[in-house]
């Protein structure tokens, strides 16, 4: 649920803490700007 702020950030810094968030290259985030509708970036 997106709109449950606590439950998203929990959500985040668990990715974030395990490195389940992959890294990703400049051609493979292009390839997801022209595939994809919505697009979420972690600097």
């Amino acid at each position: 649920d997106l709109m449950n702020e606590d439950q998203l950030l929990g959500w985040l810094i668990h990715q974030k803490k395990h490195r389940e968030i992959p890294e990703v290259t400049d051609e493979m985030m292009e390839k997801l700007i022209e595939t994809t509708d919505y697009l979420a970036v972690l600097f």
